[in-house]
């Protein structure tokens, strides 16, 4: 097939690194793959066998103006914005898939904006009828309203590198601090503000132990206290996984997740996850500690616990390692390419 995917940027983020897992595989396959891309500053591996076409016009708005125009001579246009899947299907209607990373409408904390960004997926997915693929039975169900023919193809993780070991580099060693790692990323959906108010609480308390924070991306929060401060920024993923054998507590106090890769790839290198119900494949108390994301008091009593108490740690480790072992990223590739062809089938093509 000649397969297209179409995105504004290409950055360090997950669901980054999954359209890339899959254009590579596809790419590896035999197929014809290109991504049209605007913004390209992505670490993550890219296959020799794909090739980049980058959008000259530049900005949000001209990614917008380039896919409302362009006529594109593929058999699959894959896209991972809602808006974007529309708006590409004005010239292309018989090759755009809307491949679901998530729920659009939970980026937005405007209530117009996100009956707005509602709608849209009401035009898309229950009137213009375009094909769905979805990174989660969970985001699957939630997609359900708009329509019945979408197909789930969890994500997974490359397994090889995202396991336990004991042999990790001197660098990466504490001395006498614990470590609790972050994602370093200012957004609202991904519970920046809850990060802030978790340290704020620990830090005014007398018998937090201590920990040093350790913040994996760009951004570092504000007035951490007591704790210090260990910054990665980006990370390949050999060097991620080292971090996260090392590191005591993963914690994730996310809104809304299409799946949640990241605290998945801590589970499988033996980190302790605290996170919120969005990420629906961790169970409370069995495979990581799970608070709503405004249980502030709950998120703290989670890190606290999973720094101190021997058991808990070593039951919600070996629980999730085994959870881990079930989403390979080598499954989810070929699962990917099995949904593409099957909808061409379904369309007769």
């Amino acid at each position: 097939m000649n397969i297209v995917f179409y995105r504004h940027s290409l950055l360090n983020r997950g669901g980054d690194k999954m359209v890339l897992a899959y254009a590579n595989f596809l790419a590896e396959r035999g197929h014809r793959v290109t991504i049209y891309v605007n913004q390209i500053e992505t670490g993550f591996p890219i296959s020799p066998d794909m090739r980049l076409e980058q959008i000259s016009l530049r900005g949000k708005l001209g990614t917008l103006v380039d896919a409302c125009f362009r006529k594109i001579e593929a058999d699959v246009v894959i896209a991972d914005i809602i808006v974007m899947a529309i708006v590409l299907f004005l010239r292309n209607p018989k090759q755009v898939i809307y491949f679901a990373q998530d729920f659009n409408v939970s980026y937005y904390r405007d209530r117009l904006m996100r009956k707005f960004i509602c709608k849209l997926y009401e035009v898309g997915l229950k009137y213009l009828r375009l094909p769905c693929l979805a990174v989660s039975e969970p985001l699957k169900k939630e997609l359900a309203v708009f329509s019945d023919e979408v197909i789930a193809v969890p994500n997974g993780i490359v397994q090889e590198i995202f396991r336990r070991k004991e042999d990790v580099p001197p660098g990466y060693f504490k001395k006498e601090r614990r470590a609790v790692t972050i994602l370093g990323r200012c957004d609202f959906r991904k519970g920046w503000d809850i990060v802030q108010k978790v340290l704020d609480t620990m830090s005014s308390r007398q018998n937090t132990p201590e920990f040093e924070l350790w913040v994996i991306g760009r951004d570092v929060p504000e007035g951490s206290g007591r704790f210090k401060i260990r910054t990665f920024d980006f990370v390949p993923d050999d060097e991620l996984a080292d971090i996260l054998r090392t590191s005591d507590v993963f914690f994730y106090p996310t809104r809304h997740e299409g799946f949640g890769l990241f605290p998945l790839e801590a589970m499988a290198c033996g980190c302790p996850v605290v996170t919120t119900p969005a990420v629906g494949f961790a169970k409370h108390g069995e495979s990581a500690w799970v608070k709503d994301a405004e249980d502030v008091s709950g998120l703290c009593e989670g890190i606290e616990r999973l720094l101190t108490d021997r058991t808990l740690r070593q039951t919600l480790i070996q629980n999730a390692e085994y959870l881990a072992r079930q989403y390979d990223i080598k499954e989810s590739c070929r699962k990917f390419e099995e949904a593409l062809l099957k909808i061409k089938i379904m369309q007769g093509v």
